[in-house]
């Protein structure tokens, strides 16, 4: 292996590769941050515009009419609401369709058994967790390799599932209670080891790797190729699911470095709360005392020097080639809060710079399996829209375990996103594979036509 190439092995256990651990913290020669956000912006909006001079050669006019349909076959669970006569004026001829995906999405990520079908798991095998599932005491071989977030295990159980709130109030404390900050950072590792088993053996259980998110990427790309729209995924989720599917629908999305997210000629891919293959570089003062040895142990001496040890913004990913020193890695994983706040974002600045130019734009919203929570993605939205003072957003698909949750995070959204009475919205229930099957987003897709 090159001596810069991030691996897999070592990663996983929160540290560079031996060359890079062995040396002193790199001082990151960067342009003041001023700079660099203006410099991010521009960015964005030079891919944005060259992507759309692009589409606009290939694209075919088309007008956009209104939803005229009956009520679904599951009416019990949908409500339809028109598409706007004006929405032609509203998003023009060109479209920008976002899907936010949750924690609810790769819980119901197998196409043929849904979630709402069987409670113990689907082909003998433990669903992807959510987050009120985090800290059960079947995953206790993961707090174990942990031994600083052991402390924390018994009130995150009794909490569950309202485990964000309690973490919330455990960062709170932290302030005054300084050894929990430790406890707090060692979420983070165990966290990333949880969500790389339950992964694998999710996709253990499904041979093809073929899941909802496959299908789903197959239906969207389907319908943007024909008329040359952008779509821009955005996931909360850990996991790689998203990514793999990715992989295998869109031929532009390989995916092998952190900078192929964010941006690109016709999609976009954000990872707002970081990835179980993406890694943060730490930096910390010269006379600290370096951590030594490999795996868990190296990994747990990390999480003693937390205190004194910092993000320095720059991101790796599994296998990915590193230009010249890096630090010690950690695990770029945002740790489950009820109120993150901007700094609780899990990715490189630019990503977040590149989501800003993207959202005015946007004129359909899909969200699955997302509870609408982060109120850092609410500010994010909404702020950005007041201070360019344009939105595109017509009409917006959200779909959850029932229809009653789906009509609870319409509400949420529409009020934290201060999203216009004059959007449409669809609340679905049966969740993500019950919605694909039964083709609720094809149909929510083809209105456009």
């Amino acid at each position: 292996m090159p001596p810069n190439e991030v691996s897999p092995y070592t990663t996983e256990y929160g540290h560079a590769t031996e060359a890079s651990c062995s040396a002193l913290a790199p001082k990151v020669k960067s342009a003041p941050a001023a700079s660099r956000s203006d410099v991010g912006r521009s960015k964005a909006v030079l891919k944005i515009a060259a992507a759309r001079t692009y589409r606009a050669a290939i694209a075919v006019t088309t007008e956009v009419q209104s939803m005229r349909r009956n009520h679904l076959c599951h009416s019990r669970s949908t409500r339809v609401s028109p598409l706007p006569e004006n929405s032609n004026e509203l998003g023009g001829s060109q479209l920008l369709l976002m899907v936010i995906f949750g924690a609810g999405a790769s819980h119901d990520s197998d196409p043929e058994i849904p979630s709402t079908a069987t409670a113990d798991g689907s082909r003998g095998v433990m669903r992807m967790p959510l987050a009120g599932d985090l800290f059960w005491a079947g995953y206790g071989e993961f707090a174990a390799r942990f031994p600083a977030c052991q402390g924390l295990m018994r009130r995150l159980r009794v909490a569950a599932p309202e485990i964000e709130p309690e973490l919330e109030r455990i960062r709170i404390e932290a302030q005054r209670k300084t050894f929990m900050l430790r406890e707090l950072d060692a979420i983070r590792y165990y966290i990333q080891s949880l969500i790389k088993a339950q992964e694998r053996a999710w996709l253990g259980g499904l041979r093809d790797h073929v899941t909802s998110y496959t299908h789903f990427l197959q239906e969207i790309e389907e319908w943007r190729e024909e008329r040359g729209e952008e779509v821009a995924l955005v996931t909360f989720n850990y996991d790689r699911l998203l990514d793999l599917a990715c992989r295998s629908v869109v031929p532009e999305l390989r995916l092998t470095r952190v900078s192929d997210y964010g941006h690109g000629a016709s999609h976009f891919v954000f990872k707002l709360h970081g990835s179980t293959d993406w890694h943060e570089e730490l930096t910390f003062s010269a006379d600290t005392p370096r951590p030594t040895g490999g795996g868990d142990d190296y990994a747990n001496q990390l999480i003693d020097l937390s205190t004194i040890i910092h993000s320095s913004g720059r991101y790796a990913m599994d296998g990915e080639q590193l230009d010249g020193a890096w630090g010690p890695l950690r695990p770029a994983i945002a740790i489950p809060m009820a109120t993150k706040r901007g700094d609780d974002f899990a990715c490189p600045k630019q990503h977040i710079d590149y989501l800003a130019q993207v959202i005015p734009e946007v004129t359909d919203l899909v969200l699955v399996g997302w509870r609408g929570q982060e109120q850092h993605f609410h500010d994010l939205w909404r702020m950005t829209v007041e201070r360019q003072r344009k939105t595109r957003l017509r009409r917006m698909l959200v779909v959850d375990v029932s229809v009653e949750a789906a009509d609870a995070i319409t509400k949420r959204v529409r009020e934290a996103m201060a999203v216009s009475p004059g959007v449409t919205s669809e609340a679905v229930g049966d969740g993500f594979s019950v919605a694909l099957r039964d083709g609720f987003f094809r149909r929510f897709l083809e209105a456009h036509a």
